[in-house]
């Protein structure tokens, strides 16, 4: 088993004792690379704090933390299930998850973010994918009652492994809590 390494988000250095600067500012410490600045968690101290939080298998971008209970308690400990509110949380994750070499196993959508399309999520997702070398494209699926406009279409069609569930409005995580299961049998 090899060990897991903690890198910068920022410029990718290896981080170890050596390589983080503590800066003080006012009445906190503040961690950062010693290579680029990056500003670090404020908890990290030559730890890893990162190893404690294990990576997710599939995230959800929701409202609501119910839907992240109930799968976390059907799927146990077979899926490790990490819900966020903004897409652009869960690209976070997803990039967190590539450098790991532990990709996901989906992305569940049931919410965009204010100034979002609904493809920009899909095209940042196989952006990140393709930046890490993946060879297998993680599965997107989108849990809306919106309608794609046509430009959405035409560039999901260029990508691949992107699912598009409709469902009458407001019910998009109960949509969410019937197909989960039977993907992940």
């Amino acid at each position: 088993m090899s060990a897991v390494k903690i890198s910068c988000p920022m410029c990718g250095q290896a981080l170890n004792q050596a390589s983080v600067e503590e800066v003080f500012i006012e009445f906190s410490t503040l961690n950062i690379c010693g290579r680029c600045g990056f500003g670090l968690d404020l908890r990290w101290r030559g730890r890893g704090s990162a190893l404690s939080q294990p990576t997710p298998n599939l995230v959800i971008v929701t409202t609501g933390d119910s839907v992240v209970d109930q799968l976390n308690n059907y799927f146990g400990t077979s899926l490790n299930v990490a819900g966020v509110s903004e897409p652009t949380d869960a690209l976070g994750i997803c990039a967190k998850a590539l450098r790991r070499e532990t990709p996901l196993s989906a992305i569940f959508v049931t919410i965009r973010g204010q100034s979002q399309r609904w493809s920009d999520i899909a095209v940042a997702v196989r952006a990140l994918e393709e930046g890490f070398k993946v060879p297998t494209p993680t599965p997107l699926w989108f849990f809306t009652s919106a309608i794609p406009t046509e430009e959405e279409r035409y560039i999901f069609e260029d990508l691949a492994d992107i699912y598009w569930r409709e469902c009458p409005e407001g019910k998009e995580e109960q949509t969410l809590l019937e197909v989960a299961p039977e993907l992940f049998r």
